[in-house]
């Protein structure tokens, strides 16, 4: 808890108070929305060892329904010299439009792109409008 609060107020000892908890083998103990805090407080302080160690203690739930979590893994994998996994993280959204997508295209080395236009049949308005 003083981690997440530290961190909420953007205190640069948040990731101390992470990083304790951490090492007293405490992770399991954390809430889903500490756990996204102790990233956020890794991200600040670039210590990608800490940001690793805490996405990997997100659910799988969380994980899968926000890219963010996905990309920041593929970097803290990049940053400890792990470029194959890397790769692999950032293939996992780098086909999604949004903004992690994006950034993970950008990792690949390929352009950035804007979805293609969808057409609407009127078939489809009708089905949406219907109850």
């Amino acid at each position: 808890m003083i981690g997440q609060f530290l961190a909420k107020k953007l205190d640069p000892n948040a990731n101390d108070a992470y990083r304790l908890q951490q090492e007293l083998g405490y992770n399991d103990l954390l809430s889903a929305e500490s756990q996204e805090w102790k990233v956020r407080a890794g991200l600040r302080a670039k210590d990608w060892a800490l940001v690793k160690n805490a996405i990997d203690g997100v659910s799988p739930a969380v994980r899968s329904k926000d890219p963010a979590w996905t990309y920041w893994y593929g970097r803290a994998l990049k940053a400890e010299g792990q470029d194959a996994k890397a790769k692999e993280s950032f293939e996992l959204i780098a086909d999604q439009y949004n903004f992690y997508g994006q950034l993970a295209r950008e990792e690949l080395g390929k352009s950035n792109h804007a979805p293609a236009k969808t057409k609407v049949t009127e078939q489809e308005i009708d089905a949406i409008a219907s109850p």
